[in-house]
């Protein structure tokens, strides 16, 4: 995918989690810590939500990982999720395709409710 558009700067929507609305959606700070003992969701580190997954970092497998679990927990399909920045990083920004910063911050509390803003 292309690069996005920058980000809306008013403080209103600068949410938690580094959850930002974009033009095409909502696009979320994540740090990955790939060959984790289990995937799970861990809670904010400052700006970033932080996520453990247990597949390696080799040919895409921890994104792939990444991607399942985020549209699993959120709710939504796969196809609607992609990596927009750090694709081969920790650290990476992914776009929650037709959804709202605040509706995706609403889903990740309601469906984890053990993630506290940092």
């Amino acid at each position: 995918m292309g690069k996005l558009p920058p980000c809306k700067s008013s403080s209103a929507i600068d949410l938690e989690f580094g959850v930002r609305d974009a033009p095409l959606g909502a696009v979320c700070s994540l740090v990955v810590t790939p060959k984790a003992g289990r995937t799970e969701l861990i809670g904010g580190a400052g700006s970033s939500l932080s996520i453990r997954v247990a597949a390696p970092p080799a040919d895409g497998a921890a994104n792939d990982a990444m991607i399942r679990f985020l549209a699993d927990i959120v709710g939504i399909s796969r196809s609607r999720l992609s990596v927009v920045s750090g694709a081969s990083s920790r650290r990476k920004r992914v776009l929650f395709k037709d959804m709202t910063g605040s509706e995706l911050v609403k889903r990740l509390r309601e469906r984890t409710g053990e993630v506290e803003s940092a």
